[in-house]
């Protein structure tokens, strides 16, 4: 059972990884940047095959182990990210 979960968990590590350009730099106004956020993520969520408040939390474990195996401080990059979200939600779309 811990075996399959591993399996699981690095099956979905690579789904994160492919997809990882698909939800990042902004382009043009903010209003199509939020929204390739949120498309990116429309494309990434599927992948996981549970409800989407259990795939959020699956998606950014998976980012945790990430994280560790590529040398990236996670708590850093999510300080950024909610430095980014605020700001974005800060301008007007």
């Amino acid at each position: 059972m811990i075996r399959k979960k591993q399996e699981n968990r690095k099956n979905d590590v690579t789904i994160l990884a492919e997809n990882r350009g698909k939800i990042a730099a902004p382009h043009g106004d903010l209003s199509s940047h939020v929204a390739l956020r949120k498309s990116g993520l429309n494309e990434i969520l599927p992948g996981y095959p549970k409800d989407q408040h259990t795939n959020v939390i699956d998606l950014l474990t998976d980012a945790m182990h990430w994280c560790i195996s590529n040398d990236v401080e996670f708590d850093e990059v999510l300080r950024v990210a909610r430095d980014h979200f605020e700001a974005d939600m800060r301008e007007p779309t």
